[in-house]
Formats: C-alpha cells, structure tokens, sequence
C-alpha cells in the first residue's frame, strides 16, 4: 500500500472524541488506584452519586474526575456544579455524612474580579475550613449564584459560621492539579509490585503482569447496569488469579508423591551411617520401568560390579561432575536387574541447607540417587 492511502482520511476533528476518551481512561485509572488501596471495611462503587464513591458504614466519599487543562476557579462552571451536587448528594442521603472530591489535573487560578483580593477562590475556602477565618466575603460571593440549589442558598443566608464550615466548606475537597495519567500508572505498578512481594514473595515482573486485568474489570464493572461495586477482597483475588501458575491434577499428584517420598527417606539417619532408603514404602503404581539402553556401549565390567554392590547393600550412590554419565550408568545397571521396577528420585538442586537436616560432609554432593530395586 502506498505512503498516500495509508494515511487516515480527512475528517472533521470537531467529532472526534480524543478529549472524552482520554478523560474516561483517566476515570478508570483513578477508579483502579481507589480500589486496591481499599480499606478492608470499605465498598468501590462505579458511577453511583459521582465517577466514583467509597462507601464506609454511615460515611461516603463521592469523587468527580476531570483530566483537563484550563485553570479552575472558584468561578468555573464545573465547580459551581460540584457544590450543588455535594448538597444534593447530601440532602438525597440525610443518614449519611458525604465528603466531595473534586479531582482534576487543572491548575488552580485567580478568579476575573478578583472577589478575595489577591487570594484564589479556591484557596480561601480552604481557609475557611479553619476558625478564626472571615467568613462573609465567601458567603457573599457563594448567595450570589443562582446556580446554586435554592435550600444551599437558603442555608447560606441563615447558617453561623460554624455551621457553614462543618456542613459545607469542611466537607468538599479541591484535588487541583493533580497527578498525571502516566504518573498513576507509575503509582499504581508500585502498589501491585508492594503486595506481591509481601502477600505472595513474587518478582516484579510477575505482579505487574496483575496491570491490565485490572484495568478491564474497572470497565466490565462501570458497563454494569446494576450492582458496580468493588471489594479489597475482589482486588485479592483477581490478583491470585493471574499469578497462579495452573498445574494439571496429574502433574500435582506426582510432585505430592515425590514429595511424601522424600519425606519418608529421613536425610537425619545419613550421619549415622544407615540406609534412610530401607523404610521408603511405595505403590507399585508409582514405580517406573527403565527401558533398555540397547544403542549404549554396555560397560559390562563396570556395570555388573557397580550391580553386585547394589544388590548387597541396598543402596548405591553415584558421585561425578555434571554430563559424565551418572544417569546414563544407572540406566544400565537398572537393565540388568530382571523383573525389577525402579523408582527415580531426582535430588539435583538440594543441599544441606534446604534439606534442614545434617548431611554428611562429601567432596561433591551427588546429582541423583537411585533407590534399590522392588521386585514384583
């Protein structure tokens, strides 16, 4: 394909949706931040009174996210309507106590006519959150918009300041400025790699594989016509999901088998110069048979002295560097025990620290042992 018509088609930008897009994936990667830093005691719930509310017995914490530029001011439109839905949200909702956020990636600016003199709206509310704070410049500025809800009106006109910071100023909070999208990326992989390295002992690069699974659960969640919620416990267990390695049934009755085996065998009795093979009990199911090593030089000699010592001490142990042979010889002197099944342990990787136990000092800690024959 040519360079022209691989290119996109002229459009019109007005409907492209670039704005709002960004704007939702922002929502979803502050919804993902509030759900894995969950309180065991608190409920994520998506598209509820606002983008998001954390629920806590009688308390809830709506938040409104905005990834925009222009500066906001006390002045601003959306502001204006996020004081009114506070109020609504708390007179919709008498039994509980509502806190806003008002998070944005929008700087903070200074209102036209400058109303609070040199000092932003915005920051002489919060101010006002503390006494000893003149209040009637604020209650003034606030009675003079008619966007507000009547009764938040009527409130203003009569509330004491004490009033008015309680159940209003101290209850909304202007999140301005607030971290970038790659930068909650960054935060929220920290948070994942923390967990699983404390909850699970996994590598970083095992718990960050957790990143975009959560991502599509906050939208299948959002999508949902009812019950968008979210627990800590939901976040606990998608994470487990994704970091479990899925082992076939087969393969987990095999390594519980070897497991029990080497169990059995007791490293302890290896001081004392006794076979800790002597006691090992197995299912003849479990036992493997070695097939002939036709096509191998047979080391006749080697081979039927090495079976001799087997035969009359129960237990032959095979000591050599790594690739000289060790499994290759075992094979043979299996082969020639007739009507004998064998059961292979595999001992490479093992030392005396993980075995827990006092193993005897050796020039070089043996790659395999092979147990003796069972007959049938």
């Amino acid at each position: 394909m040519s360079e022209k018509f691989s290119n996109p088609i002229i459009a019109d930008p007005k409907r492209q949706a670039v704005g709002p897009q960004r704007g939702y994936c922002y929502q979803a990667w502050q919804s993902v931040n509030q759900w894995i830093t969950l309180k065991s005691d608190e409920t994520l719930f998506l598209e509820g009174g606002e983008d998001i509310d954390v629920l806590k017995t009688k308390e809830v914490t709506t938040i409104q996210v905005k990834d925009t530029a222009a500066v906001v001011t006390l002045n601003s439109d959306d502001v204006l309507e996020a004081i009114g839905h506070f109020w609504e949200h708390q007179e919709n909702n008498p039994e509980r106590k509502i806190w806003f956020h008002f998070l944005t990636t929008s700087p903070r600016g200074q209102e036209k006519d400058k109303p609070f003199g040199n000092v932003k709206g915005l920051d002489y509310w919060d101010a006002a959150k503390r006494g000893r704070v003149d209040l009637s410049n604020l209650r003034s500025f606030l009675k003079g918009k008619t966007k507000l809800p009547s009764e938040l009106l009527d409130f203003l006109d009569t509330a004491s300041d004490d009033e008015l910071r309680e159940n209003l100023f101290q209850r909304i909070l202007w999140e301005t400025d607030s971290e970038s999208q790659s930068y909650l990326k960054t935060l929220i992989e920290g948070i994942l790699i923390d967990h699983g390295t404390r909850a699970h002992s996994l590598p970083p690069s095992e718990s960050l594989k957790v990143v975009p699974h959560l991502f599509t659960r906050i939208w299948e969640v959002v999508c949902r016509e009812q019950d968008r919620r979210l627990n800590y416990s939901d976040f606990a267990r998608l994470f487990e999901q994704v970091t479990a390695e899925s082992v076939p049934s087969s393969e987990l009755r095999q390594l519980r088998r070897v497991a029990q085996t080497v169990g059995q065998m007791g490293f302890g009795s290896f001081a004392s110069g006794s076979s800790p093979v002597s006691s090992i009990t197995l299912p003849t199911s479990d036992l493997v048979i070695i097939p002939p090593l036709a096509r191998l030089a047979e080391r006749a000699t080697l081979v039927g002295e090495l079976r001799s010592r087997l035969l009359m001490n129960g237990l032959l142990m095979l000591r050599g560097s790594t690739s000289t042979g060790k499994s290759t010889l075992a094979g043979l002197i299996a082969s020639q025990t007739k009507n004998a099944r064998w059961q292979r342990l595999d001992f490479r990787g093992f030392n005396q620290k993980s075995c827990g136990t006092d193993l005897p000092s050796l020039p070089r800690p043996p790659t395999s042992i092979k147990c003796r024959p069972r007959t049938t």
